[in-house]
């Protein structure tokens, strides 16, 4: 496949014709079952959030094109890629690992890349963990559907009307001049849609960038104020450093910074919480600011979230600024790193909706501390612009020190 950063390629070995339409067909006929706990939900394809489905040419057309595309957009994205095996392609690691005819799951390691060869196919939950940390999935839409569509209008291979679903890009192959009036026919609002040569390859990134510049999902803040405060012997949430509550103070100073602000505290914490304040109450309990975090997933699967621990009352609105400014959604989160350890931040960290499954992975695994999700996760690390405002106090002598550091900077 397409040379260029690719996070994951799927490649599917069919067993018969009906497998490449679906990784897992679902059926529509069964009823809604509501015995289980209504859950928000992702908002994902087949394999991720952003898919973009390459259809109306030929699979050599689609994968040249899939090929430049990922090349230029991987300077600022994640691009993951999904095919068919195809018969007169030869692929060296794909012949070694069929080899293995009683192994389930072969990994190859190569020296570009990691490889992995299933013998038992994925389905739409494997796939859609496989291709968590994808910006944009580029599927070939020979094979497979997805939320959105490029149209190439190619003469070799015309695209059947019922093969057009949400198109949001056109592109005339070489030798066509205008788009059909059978396509036009059966496309929605036509005439806003963009129309490319298939040479016009900045054109279409250009094009590709703004769809995903306006998928970027909105920043909410969480203000982390579930703890029990057992080393400060008081709830240092409602701690007075700037001439109210903590967190109140923090829930203020980033509406700035966020669409909306959210406290995250536990159920008995709720009645000292003035009305005028949005509140998320943690629904994964006894885990400290790790279930902050996920009951504030659970609850916005779409959003990112700013997390602000309530013991950093040195922060200033520049600081968060920073932070909001140098945002990197393709990243699994920003965070600053501590000038003494070096490690990243966890509580004054801008968490990506692609962070929840990661931050899920760890739990599974029997961790619960969300610094070492960041340690091994792809993140975006910044110097905090005043490294003195990383500062926690979570004891009383550290209480103590933050009032003596705000007297002297007032």
């Amino acid at each position: 496949m397409p040379a260029g950063k690719i996070v994951f390629t799927y490649t599917m070995i069919p067993n018969n014709a009906k497998e490449q339409q679906q990784i897992m067909p679902r059926n529509k006929n069964r009823q809604t079952h509501q015995k289980h706990t209504v859950l928000a939900k992702a908002d994902h394809g087949t394999f991720g959030r952003n898919e973009l489905a390459i259809a109306g040419t030929t699979c050599p057309a689609v994968q040249k094109l899939a090929a430049q595309l990922s090349k230029s957009l991987s300077q600022k994205y994640r691009i993951g890629y999904v095919d068919a095996e195809h018969s007169n392609e030869t692929n060296s690691d794909q012949d070694r690992a069929k080899t293995y005819t009683d192994t389930d799951l072969v990994h190859i390691r190569t020296e570009s890349a990691q490889k992995f060869n299933c013998r038992k196919g994925l389905d739409n939950y494997q796939a859609r963990s496989m291709f968590n940390e994808a910006d944009l999935i580029l599927l070939n839409g020979n094979h497979f559907d997805a939320q959105n569509q490029l149209t190439v209008i190619d003469q070799r291979k015309p695209v059947a009307p019922e093969r057009l679903t949400n198109t949001k890009i056109m592109v005339l192959q070489e030798g066509v001049t205008h788009v059909p009036d059978y396509v036009k026919q059966n496309i929605k609002e036509i005439d806003r849609i963009p129309v490319f040569k298939i040479e016009e390859t900045g054109k279409i990134v250009s094009r590709i960038d703004q769809l995903l510049e306006a998928a970027t999902p909105s920043l909410k803040g969480l203000v982390l104020a579930g703890g029990k405060s057992t080393r400060m012997h008081t709830d240092k949430t409602r701690l007075d450093y700037h001439g109210k509550q903590q967190r109140l103070y923090l829930y203020e100073l980033m509406e700035d910074y966020c669409n909306e602000v959210f406290l995250s505290c536990r159920k008995d914490q709720k009645k000292g919480i003035p009305g005028n304040y949005n509140i998320i109450t943690d629904s994964f309990l006894e885990m400290g600011p790790l279930g902050g975090l996920l009951s504030a997933f659970r609850a916005y699967p779409n959003s990112a979230f700013l997390a602000v621990a309530c013991d950093l009352p040195l922060l200033s609105p520049q600081t968060l600024q920073a932070l909001v400014e140098n945002r990197n959604p393709s990243k699994i989160a920003t965070a600053f790193q501590k000038n003494e350890s070096r490690f990243p931040e966890p509580l004054i960290t801008i968490w990506e909706p692609k962070s929840y499954q990661v931050l899920l992975t760890f739990l599974g695994m029997g961790y619960s501390c969300p610094r070492k999700a960041l340690i091994n996760a792809d993140i975006q690390l910044l110097d905090p612009p005043d490294p003195r405002e990383l500062m926690n106090a979570n004891n009383p002598r550290q209480y103590e020190q933050a009032l003596a550091q705000l007297a002297h900077t007032s």
